[in-house]
Formats: structure tokens, sequence, C-alpha cells
């Protein structure tokens, strides 16, 4: 079982970006987090492919908000210092993933 854990969480966590939204300086995980907990965050609903189009620059904002991909580490060290500040686990490996 603590295998299959372990297995579990580094799949779900390899193809995980992490994310700034630069309005607020909140961290996340990745886009599907920020689209699940956006209503509650923002009082709007975020759409995780438009969070990912601005990320990848290939558009401004997505309903008034401008996000960007961080490094794992970085996402880390945040929810380390200031955890009310950043939704989603720890990664437990910091490899940079930046796109």
């Amino acid at each position: 079982i603590k295998t299959l854990q372990v297995n579990h969480s580094m799949n779900s966590e390899r193809g995980s970006k992490p994310i700034v939204c630069i309005e607020d300086g909140k961290v996340f995980k990745n886009a599907k987090l920020i689209q699940a907990m956006s209503d509650e965050i923002y009082g709007k609903h975020l759409d995780s492919r438009n969070i990912s189009t601005v990320c990848h620059e290939r558009q401004k904002t997505t309903k008034g908000l401008t996000f960007k991909f961080i490094s794992r580490s970085e996402f880390n060290r945040i929810k380390r210092e200031t955890p009310e500040k950043a939704f989603g686990d720890f990664f437990i490996s910091e490899k940079e993933n930046i796109s």
C-alpha cells in the first residue's frame, strides 16, 4: 500500500507546473487546482486551459487576472515561508519544470 501511495503521488505531480497569480502573489500547484478553487478565491470561474494560455504568453489575461509558471522549488519555498498564499501539496521532486 505504501508503494502504491508513493507511486500515485509521483504520478500525480509529474505533469504539474506551479503557477503564480501576478495580482495577488498566490501560488498554486497547477492550473486545474486554480480552476477548482477560482470561484471561492476570486469570485469567478477560471478555466484551466485559459490559465495555461496566459502562462504560455499566448494571451495577456483571463478574466482580468495574469498568471505565470514558476519553478517547483519556488512553489515549495513560498509554501514553507507563507503557507496562506500557497495552494496544493509540496512537490516531492523539485526538478525545475518551467515552460
